[in-house]
């Protein structure tokens, strides 16, 4: 009997370890799964945003009144112009940063904060933008912590760069649409 008795507990414990092992793998592999899923979720978030924002930015860049106000480095058609754009962007696309730099990367303004004229850190998109000639987005961590997708475009006329444009939103709203999705 204690033989048998053995064999039953010997035989319990294997099933028990085996069922364990089964379903640890089976919860790596679903949450491998749900990663890469996130993943390409994420991904095809972030490049509508990206087309999107380039799109806005190629908008503004085309329009005569503020290519004009750009070259006099007119602070105040800037931000007239430039303040109904952002109210509309941030209604519908939650843009929260519109920002206009000069040749050179010296802020112009800062359409969602006129009143702030101190330089903004310098950023890789910036950075890259001006180095390249080419538009160039990515994520940034901003000054009090908040995690902003940018899009920095060259803005050209007659192929001379007159200034940068640079638009941003901020990463949380992109975060409640994935978690929706």
């Amino acid at each position: 009997l204690i033989p048998l008795t053995l064999t039953f507990i010997l035989l319990i414990i294997s099933f028990l370890y085996t069922s364990y092992r089964i379903r640890i793998e089976d919860y790596a592999t679903d949450l491998s799964s749900r990663y890469q899923q996130v993943q390409k979720v994420l991904g095809s978030l972030i490049a509508d945003r990206i087309k999107s924002m380039d799109s806005v930015i190629e908008f503004i860049a085309d329009q005569e009144r503020f290519q004009t106000a750009m070259q006099s480095k007119d602070r105040a058609a800037l931000f007239k112009h430039g303040s109904a754009i952002l109210e509309r962007l941030f209604d519908r696309q939650q843009i929260t940063h519109f920002y206009f730099y000069d040749r050179d990367g010296r802020m112009v303004l800062r359409v969602y904060q006129p009143e702030n004229r101190t330089e903004s850190s310098t950023r890789f998109t910036k950075q890259q933008a001006m180095t390249s000639g080419t538009p160039v987005s990515g994520l940034e961590l901003g000054r009090v912590g908040t995690f902003t997708l940018r899009t920095v475009y060259p803005w050209k006329i007659n192929n001379e760069v007159i200034g940068y444009i640079e638009l941003g939103q901020e990463i949380d709203s992109i975060l409640r649409e994935l978690r929706t999705i």
